[in-house]
């Protein structure tokens, strides 16, 4: 344990042991877990979404006049005038039960009905007769204790699909999912039914051949209908009791309505033709014992799924109204948020181009710089970090390359390169952040630049970055960003991104005084700023955003100077991607989380807690949870019909990225040409990042301890950059260093 400030900096073996050791079949747990809770995450939103569409009417077109059907043609399906119009599949044989003498099965459709299906079981009771009530399931899901009622009171249940279309006209699929859907929503009042009726089918050669191999598949009892009370076209009492009265002494399955409309008139019509054909001498029997079938061989308890299903579908179903206003309206409220944040972006940034182009220049000596350099297993790209470093147009600096412990040949390459300015400090391995933390206590000047091992410097860089210090409220600069390795679609993307994010979001930041981080790759601070905040923090994965929030809550200010470029390489698999992201999502969570205190604080602290927090956790976390279920519903929406609106909405987000985007490759002065890319974001990047997030936040929640993933190099190849990125003016070159070594009278020189 050593100080270096204030405050003691944790920079020994045992400490980093204590947050990296776990063990690697545990970290594969873990990894495997965040995976399948990802998965069954986006499963249910899935599955969610199909129930919302369903309940709320808007995933299917139910358009059923334009259907045309075609009538089965197996023989199994004509029947004689002693057959009743019911298929049998419960059994291996296909069979049409012969109908019962002087034996009424009663049936109700399309219910139930929290004001008809009361009194229609009333009636019923009057005459102790007993029925089936064929149930559309979105409503005996709304109205689960009229269907407790029914099964109470002795009837059977009825399967009518879910929504009610016409069955013949759908797919096999849509088939199977409207049976499936309708047996859950009855599964809470402990049975479901193999008794099905299909919406608009009198008799069974009206069922068309799709119809009629879905029933025999799920082995159903396909009840049609002898006698129907046309109560939907007439509501004369004495008509209704014509058309629903059996001639002679033959049974007949009758139908009447308890739900789709005004039923006065059905009740009353029921109730006077059951009171003439209890003169008739008639009994009233459930389509199961009319087909010569026990109830328990038609009605089922529940199996577990069943009831899990019923349960979840329920809750979506209660909450239907809450759940398609909460997504509408969070969708309205996300898109308004994203053209808020486009016209802040630009004009804010553009706000500060003009402030940095009225800005007088100062006079200014260049103060003596110290670089550091964190290196672990970096043998790739030190040596080409370190040239680059030595090539810069600057008057005066040494460069310290800490050695983290490598167990390549990093330290032997950064001490060949011969350069009387740079040093080597080797240490066990302990993390970037005690090794910049090391590397200060050994600096020799007041600015110390901190940057990674695999980061390409352009000659002017160093002067750009250390010239806003002429500012003494100034704690540290932050400088802009590059991709160096923009190949493939990958590659275009995360070049995307640091431009929009590092030129155009970082002016915004800069113009309203609280830029989140500094980066890591490219960044400045004055020495006494980093030993009053405690030096570099070593216990977030995310040590350059904790580290510049640190800064400005100590009352200093955060400067960007966007002419300080940097060359980095990104990652170019999604798994290395993956592992970044995750640690840059976890640590900024960690960061923010440990600084929630800004919030309540004034100067540039308050700023940032008040203004950046926000940002960053709205526009990176909020955006990313609402992500799988905007992705849900648009994909529902597109399957329903929907798909104009949808192409209309994605258009929009599209172009305001687009321009965000444009604007900040125009101030930053790059091509235009890979914008081309931008669009495809939608379909893989934007999913992952999502689930990145959501996997981030998770192990942030249950406190997870994350290894610090050090991205696989491959190594810059610096013959891809700009010229501007390795050309230089004055004798010192990448290839040619002339550089003077430094001693310990220079830092009378040091800037203070």
């Amino acid at each position: 344990m050593s100080t270096f400030g204030d405050r003691p900096v944790i920079d020994d073996h045992s400490v980093r042991l204590e947050c990296m050791t776990t063990a690697m079949h545990q970290r594969r747990w873990i990894r495997r877990t965040l995976i399948g809770v990802a998965i069954m995450a986006i499963a249910a939103l899935y599955g969610t979404g199909l129930a919302v569409d369903y309940l709320s009417g808007r995933g299917f077109s139910l358009v059923e006049a334009d259907a045309t059907l075609t009538p089965a043609t197996s023989p199994l399906v004509a029947v004689g005038e002693d057959r009743s119009p019911i298929l049998d599949f419960l059994g291996d044989e296909v069979r049409a039960p012969v109908r019962p003498y002087k034996t009424v099965a009663l049936t109700f459709d399309d219910g139930p009905d929290p004001r008809w299906t009361p009194q229609v079981l009333e009636v019923l009771r009057k005459h102790n007769a007993k029925a089936t009530f064929f149930m559309v399931g979105s409503r005996a899901l709304e109205h689960p204790d009229l269907v407790r009622q029914v099964r109470a009171d002795g009837h059977d249940l009825g399967n009518h699909t879910f929504s009610h279309p016409i069955m013949g006209a759908q797919s096999a699929w849509r088939q199977r999912v409207e049976l499936s859907l309708t047996n859950i929503a009855l599964a809470r009042s402990g049975r479901t039914t193999k008794v099905y009726r299909p919406p608009y089918s009198g008799q069974p050669k009206d069922l068309s051949p799709t119809e009629y191999q879905a029933a025999r598949d799920a082995g159903y009892l396909v009840v049609l209908t002898d006698l129907v009370a046309r109560d939907w076209e007439t509501t004369e009492v004495d008509t209704l009791v014509a058309q629903t009265t059996p001639q002679g002494d033959a049974g007949a399955i009758i139908t009447f309505h308890d739900a789709g409309g005004p039923r006065a008139h059905s009740v009353a019509a029921l109730d006077e033709l059951l009171t003439n054909l209890d003169a008739r001498g008639f009994r009233y029997v459930t389509v199961s014992e009319y087909s010569g079938l026990k109830p328990g061989d038609v009605m089922e308890a529940p199996s577990i799924s069943q009831r899990i299903s019923a349960f979840t579908l329920t809750i979506v179903g209660t909450n239907i109204n809450w759940v398609d206003g909460l997504v509408r309206w969070g969708s309205l409220v996300l898109i308004l948020l994203g053209v808020a944040r486009a016209i802040m972006v630009l004009v804010l940034a553009r706000s500060s181009v003009h402030r940095e182009r009225r800005r007088p220049k100062a006079e200014f000596d260049l103060p003596a710089v110290s670089i550091l350099v964190p290196a672990y297993n970096e043998e790739l790209g030190i040596e080409a970090a370190i040239r680059s470093l030595a090539a810069s147009e600057y008057p005066e600096f040494e460069i310290l390359v800490i050695d983290d412990g490598s167990t390549d040949r990093t330290a032997e390459i950064a001490r060949s390169t011969g350069l009387a300015n740079v040093r080597v400090i080797s240490q066990a391995n302990a993390g970037k952040a005690a090794a910049l933390n090391n590397g200060a206590r050994h600096a020799t000047f007041d600015i110390v630049v901190l940057i990674d091992g695999d980061t390409v410097f352009e000659p002017t860089t160093l002067r750009h970055l250390v010239e806003p210090f002429v500012d003494e409220g100034v704690g540290a600069v932050g400088g802009t960003v590059k991709v160096g390795n923009r190949q493939g679609l990958l590659g275009r993307w995360q070049h995307i991104e640091y431009v929009v994010s590092c030129v155009a979001e970082r002016r915004m930041f800069d113009r309203m005084g609280c830029v989140p981080c500094v980066p890591g790759a490219v960044g400045a601070y004055r020495r006494s700023v980093l030993a009053e905040v405690g030096g570099v923090p070593t216990n977030t994965l995310a040590e350059d955003t904790d580290l510049t929030i640190a800064v400005q809550r100590a009352g200093w200010r955060v400067a960007f100077a966007p002419q300080a470029r940097a060359w980095t390489e990104v990652p170019l698999t999604f798994k290395s991607l993956w592992r970044q992201r995750y640690r840059w999502n976890y640590g900024t969570l960690q960061a923010i989380w440990k600084n929630r205190r800004a919030f309540l604080e004034t100067g540039p602290g308050g700023r940032l807690g008040r203004f950046a927090f926000p940002y960053v956790l709205t526009f990176s976390l909020l955006f990313a949870l609402m992500g799988p279920l905007v992705d849900v519903f648009a994909v529902l929406a597109i399957f329903g019909g929907q798909w104009q609106s949808m192409l209309y909405v994605w258009g929009v987000v599209n172009l305001l990225a687009l321009l965000v985007a444009a604007y900040a490759f125009h101030l930053d002065g790059e091509s235009m040409k890979p914008l081309w890319a931008l669009p495809l974001q939608q379909f893989v990047h934007r999913q992952m990042m999502y689930l990145v997030v959501l996997a981030s936040l998770r192990s942030a929640v249950m406190g997870t301890r994350l290894r610090w993933h050090k991205l696989a190099r491959t190594g810059l190849d610096t013959s891809r950059l700009p010229d501007s990125a390795t050309s230089s003016n004055s004798s010192n070159s990448i290839n040619s260093i002339s550089a003077s070594p430094v001693s310990a009278a220079t830092t009378a020189k040091a800037f203070s």
